[in-house]
């Protein structure tokens, strides 16, 4: 559901095969994605790699983002990197918001980062975001993180 959201989020599967807890997940990947279709399809679009096999994706505007980080293979190190992103506004601050549907979260339960992200968001400055990043959980391979980034 998270690579296919980004692009038309067509669902190709017998619903009825679903067990009822892979159902309801699905049903909150579809919610999301009609929430945010106008922000996939018509806003901006930036790509990047973040190292050590995370790469993500950015879809809005500078004053508000979805943004998705995949890991796309194991990783090789002990921290996970961060997502610098340069199109944000450097000199406001943003609210950062996991914002991931489903039960089956990246990185676990953790961090106090990681749980501000979830508990309402955590407000980080432009200019940290462009320079120094957003760390990332860590991630297993092919998990999905979803941030929304909204300027404050």
């Amino acid at each position: 559901a998270a690579v296919a959201l980004p692009g038309h989020f067509g669902v190709e599967l017998k619903l009825s095969d679903l067990e009822s807890h892979a159902r309801e997940e699905l049903m909150q990947w579809i919610a999301a994605y009609k929430n945010w279709r106008g922000r996939l399809h018509d806003g901006g679009v930036w790509l990047g790699e973040a190292g050590d096999g995370c790469v993500w994706q950015a879809h809005g505007s500078a004053s508000d983002l979805i943004v998705f980080a995949y890991r796309v293979e194991p990783t090789a190190q002990r921290w996970a990197p961060s997502v610098r992103l340069s199109m944000v506004d450097r000199t406001r601050t943003y609210r950062v918001e996991d914002v991931t549907p489903g039960k089956r979260r990246a990185g676990g339960p953790g961090t106090p980062w990681l749980e501000g992200l979830r508990a309402g968001g955590e407000a980080v400055h432009g200019g940290w975001i462009a320079a120094a990043g957003l760390p990332l959980p860590a991630m297993k391979a092919e998990q999905c993180l979803v941030l929304r980034l909204t300027a404050v």
